[in-house]
C-alpha cells in the first residue's frame, strides 16, 4: 500500500493527500486513517506527478505510519511543555 504526501506550508509537518469519499472538509491532512491509500506504487506515482508544489512524493504505508507517529509525538510533547511553562498562572485559560 502506499500514500501520496506533501509537506505543509505552515508547520514543519507532513500530510497525506486525503481519501474525499471519507472526508470532504480538505485536501490534505496530517491523520494516516483519512489519507487515500494506492495498491499499486504507479498509479500513486502518476497522481504524485500531476502534483507541483510542496514535493509530493509517493511513500509506503509502513514509512507514513513511522512519519505521523513521529508527529503525534511531536504535538504531544509541545502541548506538554507548554503546560509547563504556563507556570503558576496556567489554569487562567488566557495563554
Amino acid at each position: 500500500m502506499y500514500v501520496i504526501a506533501t509537506d505543509s506550508r505552515r508547520k514543519d509537518e507532513v500530510l497525506f493527500m486525503v481519501d474525499r469519499n471519507r472526508q470532504r472538509a480538505s485536501f490534505w491532512s496530517n491523520r494516516l486513517d483519512d489519507a487515500m491509500k494506492y495498491g499499486y506504487r504507479a498509479a500513486a506515482v502518476q497522481k504524485a506527478g500531476k502534483l507541483r508544489f510542496n514535493n509530493a512524493r509517493v511513500l509506503t504505508l509502513q514509512d507514513a505510519a513511522r512519519i505521523a507517529g513521529d508527529q503525534a509525538r511531536e504535538r504531544e510533547h509541545e502541548r506538554a511543555m507548554n503546560d509547563c511553562e504556563a507556570g503558576w498562572d496556567g489554569h487562567k485559560g488566557y495563554f
